[in-house]
């Protein structure tokens, strides 16, 4: 036999040799994760969150949990900081919770399911869900919560206290006043009267620079307003003296006003 010969089969067999133990690894590692999928698809769990927690708007309406197996409708017990709890049900593998809003931007909320039970009567208990909200404007929520904020706005009549007014509370960082803040809230609803939602966006809030030449006492603020789907510039002229304020929207496209609250408004349809 040549040397050459015995040099290849040498290493053939070197490499059967080390090839076996790395398939042998790689079956007892496939044997045991197939296992495992299958214990823990048996076993009763949360599968997980629609919107995630970290993905949770200030106008979120809604929160649904999502689990393994269909869920028993009896000994249901969940509860949340700051009450943000508007109702829930059972929709057989998922835990529907309605949430009051809007909530505040920042803060830290959680929500727990004390006692949850799937048909087979295993239960899960003391699990905690927390998040964060951010601010999202309404109209690039997700679908579903879109639909779900339109059916609870029209589920009832329409009043001022029906609207959801999201981010005029950030104007108060800025030294706007919070019966001013109201004012601007009424303002609003002025000119949108049939709208849902009603949102600043707080990044977008830029204070004008005060001209120290000047005698006026008023100071001004930018920001963008949505109403429902449509975004609008918005302008607010206040005094530190007084609660006076007027507000001033303009259309984001052309840039023309289209409601000053010291004058009659063009009502939004």
């Amino acid at each position: 036999m040549e040397p050459q010969d015995t040099f290849h089969r040498t290493k053939n067999m070197n490499l059967t040799q080390l090839i076996k133990p790395i398939v042998f690894i790689a079956l007892v590692l496939l044997a045991v994760f197939l296992a495992f999928e299958f214990i823990t698809s048996r076993h009763f769990h949360v599968v997980g969150t629609n919107p995630k927690t970290n993905k949770v708007a200030t106008v979120s309406p809604f929160i649904k949990i999502k689990f393994n197996k269909p869920l028993s409708k009896k000994g249901v017990s969940i509860n949340s900081s700051y009450s943000i709890i508007k109702s829930y049900n059972i929709q057989d593998k998922t835990l529907v919770i309605t949430l009051k809003t809007p909530m505040t931007q920042g803060y830290n909320y959680f929500i727990r399911i004390k006692s949850i039970a799937d048909l087979d009567g295993d239960t899960i208990v003391n699990q905690v869900f927390s998040f964060t909200p951010k601010y999202i404007s309404p109209q690039d929520l997700p679908k579903d919560q879109q639909r779900a904020l339109l059916q609870l706005q029209t589920n009832h009549p329409k009043s001022q206290g029906d609207v959801q007014y999201v981010g005029f509370s950030d104007l108060t960082n800025y030294g706007v006043a919070s019966d001013q803040v109201a004012n601007i809230e009424q303002f609003a609803y002025t000119f949108a009267p049939h709208a849902h939602t009603i949102s600043i966006d707080p990044s977008s809030i830029m204070p004008v620079p005060h001209n120290r030449n000047s005698s006026s006492t008023s100071d001004t603020v930018n920001f963008l307003m949505d109403v429902d789907s449509t975004a609008y510039k918005a302008k607010i002229v206040y005094s530190n003296l007084n609660s006076e304020v007027r507000l001033y929207l303009f259309d984001s496209n052309t840039g023309g006003q289209v409601f000053d609250s010291n004058a009659p408004p063009k009502i939004f349809d």
